[in-house]
């Protein structure tokens, strides 16, 4: 579903390019018939998106949930091994809080991250591949910028998590 939702992302640009470059230029008649249909098939095409998303959000978050439950049952039956003594150095509150909260955003991220990177993947290389297709110096001038951003994605985001983690350290406990 997530290729497909990419998929759709990617034509339905390409149908209203067609209408404005094209189908303008047509005869009147044959102009309204031709863009309404077209109309339908970008109407039918959301219509697809929405139920590729839908999809996608909702067996996600089951997975998710499944997935959680999953985890905390490992979890519960690991804290249950520990001894007696542990439980007198920790907070049970704590403990408790903070398996909650940390289990569900894993199973978020593992919900999520698959998805996000299978779907922008799709879309920047579709993206990439059309605009060298319509316009290859664009194209070139595009690449160049983004692999700029990334070189400095690269130097900048080792040097944020240090300073990150420097004021976690901080934080009190």
């Amino acid at each position: 579903m997530a290729s497909i939702s990419a998929a759709i992302v990617l034509i339905i640009p390409l149908i209203i390019r067609h209408i404005t470059n094209e189908v303008l230029f047509y005869k009147k008649n044959k102009a309204v018939q031709t863009v309404a249909v077209l109309g339908l098939c970008i109407f039918i095409l959301f219509l697809a998106l929405y139920g590729c998303n839908y999809y996608m959000l909702y067996y996600g978050h089951v997975m998710s949930t499944k997935m959680e439950k999953d985890m905390r049952e490992e979890l519960f039956c690991h804290y249950q091994k520990l001894s007696l003594s542990f439980y007198d150095e920790q907070k049970v509150g704590k403990l408790m809080s903070r398996m909650t909260n940390d289990l569900y955003n894993i199973g978020e991220v593992l919900h999520h991250a698959p998805e996000d990177i299978l779907t922008t993947s799709i879309r920047m290389i579709g993206v990439f591949v059309l605009l060298f297709l319509m316009n290859p110096a664009l194209a070139v001038v595009v690449l160049i910028i983004i692999v700029a951003i990334f070189l400095n994605i690269r130097y900048f985001v080792p040097k944020i998590n240090k300073a990150f983690l420097k004021n976690h350290e901080k934080l009190p406990k």
